[in-house]
């Protein structure tokens, strides 16, 4: 009975709760804002980002598709034939992202750069820094 109880609680610390992935959410929206975030369902394994606009640049007639997917492929061509539709050219522009981590297909604004990334090293080395020169 000694042995069962820490190897019970060694097993239930070392399981990670299984949770679905994350996705911003959205059909058709006008600004990426009006996303929302969502829990997948468990097959969704990848979130899918499409913004389409007409190709002189007008913002009323740009949209933004955003979702849960289980392939990048058939939410790119779901998306591509709404946005063809609500569009009236016929040539637009298209930018399109898939990804698998959660909320990664994010919201205008949410972008990785160089700089933040840099900024949150220094800040990371900041401390260790400072307490080797003491």
């Amino acid at each position: 009975m000694r042995v069962l109880l820490p190897v019970l609680l060694s097993i239930l610390l070392c399981i990670e709760p299984a949770h679905s992935l994350k996705c911003y959410n959205c059909t058709k929206v006008q600004q990426s804002s009006q996303c929302t975030s969502v829990q997948c369902p468990g097959s969704s394994t990848h979130c899918g980002s499409l913004e389409a606009g007409d190709k002189n640049g007008q913002e009323n007639h740009k949209f933004y598709f955003k979702g849960c997917t289980n392939s990048c492929v058939n939410f790119f061509t779901e998306s591509f034939s709404k946005a063809h539709m609500s569009i009236p050219q016929s040539i637009i522009e298209v930018g399109y992202s898939c990804c698998s981590k959660d909320l990664c297909n994010g919201a205008d604004g949410i972008r990785s750069s160089p700089f933040a990334l840099l900024g949150a090293l220094l800040l990371s080395l900041g401390p260790a820094f400072f307490w080797a020169m003491m």
